[in-house]
This record gives structure tokens, sequence and C-alpha cells, in this order.
């Protein structure tokens, strides 16, 4: 038989499948992180914008509120969602968790990783025919400007889309670690920790 140990899951074909796909999953996130770290930068820039006009030549930027609402918000929070999972950025509470065992937080995070995938799910699927239905339909917020509503609702749907994919990666690569009692897990974030004495800066 086999020693799994001997054996890491990144030396086998499913491991390199499980490989590549996290591969793919991080060029992904990469790429919307780095537009949701552009939106902020553009806030702050319209934000200075819109104070110093306002103040100091009685001359706000009228459209900054709305787009920084509609468009900007979404932006930095939505799309840094699957990225910020895969970091361990998200608040947890942990205490019992680290009291557990590597097998016992692999199932742990199975279990909170197919949730999020199937509580995400259904709000994917409704944002994708709420942006699609407002797109052909053409609705728009008066005001100034007449502000698209169809953005925010894709925004919502890439952002919670690639969690969703982030998500059962983390899954169906927890689950190949289980069964094949591998030491390491595909998709690992620097972040976690699946030794029990090693609880600092814990976060699942």
């Amino acid at each position: 038989m086999t020693n799994n140990a001997d054996n890491p899951a990144g030396q086998n074909g499913w491991g390199r499948l499980l490989a590549a796909l996290n591969r793919a999953i991080s060029a992904l996130e990469r790429g919307l992180i780095s537009v949701s770290a552009i939106a902020v930068l553009a806030m702050m820039v319209i934000l200075v914008f819109d104070v110093a006009g306002r103040y100091m030549f009685s001359r706000p930027l009228p459209w900054s509120y709305d787009f920084i609402r509609l468009y900007l918000m979404p932006m930095v929070i939505l799309l840094a969602l699957a990225d910020t999972f895969r970091r361990d950025g998200h608040i947890a509470v942990d205490l019992f968790y680290l009291q557990f065992g590597v097998v016992a937080r692999r199932l742990v995070r199975l279990l909170a990783s197919i949730m999020i995938a199937s509580s995400l799910a259904p709000i994917a699927w409704l944002a994708y025919f709420q942006a699609v239905r407002r797109f052909t339909n053409n609705t728009v917020i008066s005001g100034s400007i007449l502000w698209p509503t169809w953005i925010p609702y894709a925004l919502l749907v890439m952002g919670t889309a690639l969690l969703i994919l982030r998500a059962l990666q983390d899954a169906v690569s927890l689950a190949s670690a289980l069964a094949l009692r591998s030491e390491t897990v595909s998709g690992e974030s620097d972040g976690r920790t699946e030794n029990p004495d090693e609880v600092e800066g814990h976060a699942i």
C-alpha cells in the first residue's frame, strides 16, 4: 500500500489538477482584488476633490455620492470577498476550533466551505437575473446623471461567484486530503495552520 505521507497531493495527477485549479482561481482573485484596490484609490481621490471643491471653491462634485455608493463601494467590498477568504481575513470565532486536531479542523473547514457555497449560490443566481433584467430594461437612477443599476448586481455576481468557486475548491481539496490522509491541502493559505500549538493570528 502506498503511504500518502510519502506521496503528497501535489505529486499525483489529482493533486496536480487541484493545484492547477487553485492557481486559476488565485489568478482571478488577484485580478479582482486589484480592481478593488483601484476602487479604494478612486474613492480617496474623488472624496478629496469633492471636499476641496465644496469648501474652497463652492463647487462640489454632484455625481460623487452616487458614483461611490453605486459602483466604487460594491467594488471594494464584493470583489475582495474571495481573496479575503483565501487569506483567512474574515472575522471568525475560533475558540473551540483551535483546540481541535488536524482531522477535526479539516472537517470543520470542509463543512464551512460547503455552507458558504450553498448559501451564496441562490444570491448569485438571483443577482444574475436582476442584472440581466435591469440591463435589458435599461433601468437607471434618475438625477443629473442617469446611473445604470445593473452594474452593482453584476459586481455582486462576480464577487459571490468567485467566492463560491474558492469555497468549492477548498471543500474538494479538504475532502481529498481527508480521504487520502495527506499532510497537505491544495490551496492552503499561509494564514491557516493545522498544528494545534500554532494558534497565534489564526482565523478560519
